[in-house]
């Protein structure tokens, strides 16, 4: 998964701006939050990032719009939050999230994208690593 701003997730999809229903609830969203962070990444990510958010935050009821793939199982999310702190956390953990995706190719395959077909592989070494099991 890797962080991405507004602007890059547009020019990735090559539109100027949003469906209007996907418009229509980010402006919801936006007002009810005022943090929000967007992100690549594959459906399996936003799984483990959602546990993460549950265990780490405690927060159960996780408010975000998946607005279309750009890959087989990989497209673009933006998550929302009332509290700016929550919001920075979750955008510190990103970047080190691994997944383990186990129908693979490789057994027990333990990666993280970085951008659709780009994987960086698991390293239990990496003290910022997060790896929360199989999901």
């Amino acid at each position: 998964m890797r962080i991405k701003s507004f602007q890059e997730m547009l020019l990735e999809y090559n539109i100027s701006e949003l469906e209007p229903d996907d418009n229509t609830e980010r402006k919801e969203m936006l007002s009810k939050y005022d943090n929000s962070v967007i992100l690549e990444g594959g459906f399996m990510e936003f799984e483990n990032l959602d546990k993460w958010i549950r265990i780490t935050l405690g927060k159960n009821n996780i408010m975000y719009i998946f607005y279309g793939k750009t890959g087989y199982d990989y497209g673009f999310a933006e998550y929302f939050f009332d509290d700016a702190r929550e919001a920075q956390e979750v955008t510190r953990a990103i970047p080190n999230i691994y997944t383990l995706y186990p129908k693979s190719y490789k057994p027990n395959h333990i990666c993280k994208s970085d951008g659709y077909d780009e994987e960086v592989a698991y390293d239990p070494e990496n003290k910022d690593a997060i790896f929360l099991g199989d999901i």
